[in-house]
């Protein structure tokens, strides 16, 4: 692979600006015991590989030709996608799931309220429940096993030659990532201006990691520092940047310079395989992927949404902002409520007691039910 793949793989990513922008939305969570909120194993009778097992049956049985394909590791089911969306797994059986890119959040809120119906009959037998925390609820990474699959065993091996945060990472994160749009190099480059500039920003609006190793936790936005000590040479673009930012051409030096850790299979396509192998707050994959928020209840997934959205929808007017602002942090749920879509506003004044003031998407909420799945649905409300 050279550099020039990169250049031309990120070049294919533009799409028409005529479409608008769409975001897609890969949402975290943990399968728990609800008594202690320990993590559930993969492994087992009564393990996550065989929570999934029920899902696909529920889904094909309720639907049938729903499950399009399932996703097999050394033999175990670690996940399946459907006509809507995919049900996959992450290194410590944390469960992810994604649809396909959407113009408006609600849309995927009804997507996620749909999957919400059918795993909570699945997980009502075993007497578990989904947690929505960026880190593990009561679990130490210590005692968590990985799935099975050799990408994350030789991660796992490797990361911990460079320090403990890469086991921390794999095994005791979750988060919410959201993906937009860019339409050209030079969209590519104000967007990534954006992201960066707020990432810490918007890391403080999503953070919601109340416990960590077990033990109450004061610090801000730490999952973001876990992931920027895993490995700065995947995760530290500064010495990339060229004001600010980043082209085409200085997002390959980045992925080109970090070392090997998991060999490339003859399956995969090697470029689309170097761009996952790098883990920084703002990463390319012919889209733009934010990598700074925890995993959240839906209603904050919601807001998130909508704060991404109104963002990158139109960066000259968020640049104009940034320009404006002489304190971005406290003005930012501002300037998006001002500028978002009038459902939206409506949204965001039924959840926030004066959005505009808010500052974190979590702990600010009026209607949240103890962090865990079962939150009341807000459908009748956009």
């Amino acid at each position: 692979m050279q550099k020039q793949d990169i250049v031309n793989y990120l070049t294919q990513g533009c799409r028409d600006e005529d479409k608008g922008l769409h975001l897609d939305i890969d949402l975290d969570r943990f399968i728990i015991h609800p008594g202690t909120k320990e993590a559930v194993s993969y492994y087992g009778t009564s393990g996550v590989e065989a929570v999934l097992r029920d899902l696909v049956d529920v889904e094909s049985r309720d639907d049938a030709g729903f499950v399009l394909r399932e996703f097999h590791e050394e033999g175990h089911l670690v996940g399946y996608r459907t006509r809507d969306y995919s049900v996959t797994l992450k290194p410590a059986a944390q469960l992810t799931f994604s649809v396909h890119p959407v113009s408006d959040v609600f849309e995927y809120q009804g997507y996620y309220e749909f999957f919400q119906t059918r795993i909570s009959r699945v997980l009502t037998p075993y007497g578990y429940d989904l947690a929505a925390s960026g880190y593990q609820p009561a679990s130490r990474v210590s005692d968590l096993q990985l799935i099975p699959g050799d990408r994350y065993r030789l991660m796992d091996q490797e990361l911990l030659q460079v320090g403990q945060n890469g086991r921390r990472m794999m095994r005791g994160t979750a988060a919410t990532r959201i993906s937009f749009e860019y339409f050209s190099e030079e969209d590519f480059r104000r967007k990534y201006r954006i992201a960066y500039q707020l990432r810490t920003v918007l890391a403080d609006l999503c953070d919601n990691l109340p416990v960590y190793e077990a033990r109450n936790n004061p610090a801000p936005h730490l999952q973001l520092e876990i992931w920027h000590r895993v490995d700065p040479a995947r995760t530290d673009v500064a010495p990339f940047l060229k004001n600010g930012t980043m082209d085409f051409d200085s997002y390959a030096d980045f992925v080109l310079q970090a070392p090997v850790i998991v060999p490339c299979t003859q399956e995969e396509d090697p470029v689309v395989h170097a761009l996952s192998m790098v883990f920084p707050d703002v990463r390319a994959r012919r889209r733009l992927e934010l990598r700074v928020a925890d995993s959240m209840p839906l209603v904050g997934v919601l807001a998130f949404g909508i704060v991404v959205r109104t963002l990158f929808a139109d960066p000259g007017q968020t640049e104009a902002f940034l320009r404006n602002s002489g304190n971005p942090g406290k003005e930012l749920c501002g300037f998006v409520y001002t500028h978002c879509m009038p459902n939206e506003q409506i949204f965001l004044q039924a959840h926030y007691a004066r959005f505009p003031g808010v500052h974190n998407l979590n702990r600010d909420v009026l209607k949240w039910k103890d962090g865990f799945l079962g939150q009341k649905s807000t459908k009748n409300r956009t």
